[in-house]
């Protein structure tokens, strides 16, 4: 089955977005209610995550690294990803995907969004709410089972598990300055792999 992989980093972006500014949005003032953040490592290839299920390492050495120059993050995915771009034009943020989608249609992504300069600027508690909201209006019959806060490299996060009947969507995004990273997995309910997940969402580092 092939999984949507770029509708969620247009929900995520926007609902960022609308967290991001001085209005009040109907999705912000629905969930305005999330503890401090749990203080993790910085994520590195050792390092756990949020809230996943025990999982047994796995082994990712041969995995490609997707490292884009002055982009700020570094992730390694199974296999060579591809580049795509978009631009939400209500607040003109232009970003970046990189996906691989393996032979058993589970799809590996990390997007980058920039914001105009300080439309994020002391707001990250609202912002990662209103994302955690928006993120159930991507996918028909969806709902937002799990949800940590996380620090990613000093910076404010969240994990997620978002689950529907057709596809699962687990990952971390990250709020940073201007920037909202996301990194998550797509795949098939029932078909989850505790330590790929962990070994995917675990790698991801921040050098912003």
């Amino acid at each position: 089955m092939r999984l949507p992989v770029f509708v969620l980093s247009a929900a995520v972006l926007a609902a960022a977005c609308s967290s991001g500014t001085a209005t009040t949005s109907p999705s912000a003032a629905a969930l305005n209610t999330a503890s401090a953040p749990v203080q993790t490592p910085a994520v590195g290839a050792s390092a756990t995550i949020g809230a996943g299920p025990t999982a047994s390492p796995v082994d990712i050495s041969s995995w490609i690294e997707v490292a884009p120059e002055g982009q700020g993050f570094g992730v390694p995915m199974p296999g060579k990803a591809t580049k795509s771009t978009m631009t939400i034009p209500a607040v003109n943020a232009p970003t970046t995907i990189w996906t691989y989608i393996d032979d058993s249609g589970r799809a590996f992504q990390v997007a980058r969004s920039k914001y105009p300069k300080g439309a994020l600027t002391g707001t990250s508690k609202v912002v990662l709410d209103n994302i955690a909201k928006g993120m159930t209006t991507w996918l028909a019959d969806s709902t937002l089972q799990r949800q940590t806060d996380v620090t990613i490299g000093g910076h404010a996060g969240r994990r997620y598990l978002l689950v529907s009947p057709k596809s699962n969507a687990e990952g971390v995004f990250v709020v940073a300055g201007d920037f909202v990273f996301t990194v998550w997995l797509t795949y098939e309910p029932g078909k989850a792999d505790p330590g790929l997940i962990e070994a995917f969402l675990g790698s991801f580092m921040l050098s912003v």
